[in-house]
């Protein structure tokens, strides 16, 4: 990781107007701190809200807790991410363009996925994407 990518942890926890307000002070950053989040240790409700981080190009990595069941719909659309992602064998859903137009090179899912369905579009306009390990 870049020295000058900062790793914040991160929990979805309450109510989505919480979550949201933590990622827009992410968007908002007048210095455009670019982050990874880190959301390996901590239980998740769930899922990534719907549009939770579209557009925030401070976003730049995730780490998915391995709690999580839904990645919302275009939860990551047009953020910052690049290079590899990590999916957890507890996802099930992919919504809708949830990580289209974003600079990721590869998909991992885990040894034993149990993804039941993937939203369209959901990894569409990735001009890096090279693979997607299943």
């Amino acid at each position: 990781m870049s020295e000058n990518i900062k790793k914040i942890r991160f929990g979805i926890v309450g109510t989505g107007t919480i979550a949201h307000r933590f990622a827009n002070a992410i968007k908002n950053d007048s210095n455009n701190t670019q982050v990874t989040l880190d959301c390996s240790n901590i239980t998740v409700e769930n899922n990534v809200f719907p549009n939770l981080f579209q557009f925030n190009k401070n976003i730049v990595g995730i780490i998915f807790p391995d709690t999580i069941t839904t990645i919302g719909g275009w939860g990551f659309q047009e953020s910052g991410l690049r290079g590899p992602i990590d999916i957890p064998a507890s996802v099930t859903s992919i919504e809708a363009s949830a990580f289209s137009t974003t600079e990721i090179t590869e998909v991992r899912f885990a040894t034993v996925p149990q993804v039941e369905s993937i939203g369209n579009n959901a990894f569409n306009t990735c001009k890096n994407l090279t693979s997607i390990d299943l």
